[in-house]
């Protein structure tokens, strides 16, 4: 149930990411952010050391039901104005 949670998080900020104003650049800086954050959740919540790649294919494989509301919610809140703003203070951002 935690992994479906953290899956669903890093997916939903992720298209947030995707779908929001930002340049592809922004985008991508974001989604690295966002990986690491959630790559680490992941190996810490399941005591594993999943590398990135496995990570992201980890993401890709899981439950698509998962995978698909984190999207749908995304762009329902994007188009609602409740999605969470990225903005970045320095080299980084709050993610």
């Amino acid at each position: 149930m935690f992994n479906d949670k953290i899956v669903f998080n890093y997916m939903y900020n992720l298209w947030v990411a995707v779908i929001s104003d930002l340049k592809d650049k922004e985008v991508e800086e974001i989604g690295q952010e966002l990986q690491a954050k959630y790559s680490k959740e992941y190996n810490d919540q399941n005591d594993t050391n999943l590398s990135d790649d496995d990570f992201i294919d980890m993401v890709s494989n899981y439950n698509e039901s998962i995978r698909e509301q984190a999207v749908s919610d995304a762009e329902e809140d994007v188009k609602n104005h409740k999605a969470p703003k990225f903005i970045k203070s320095g080299s980084t951002w709050n993610v």
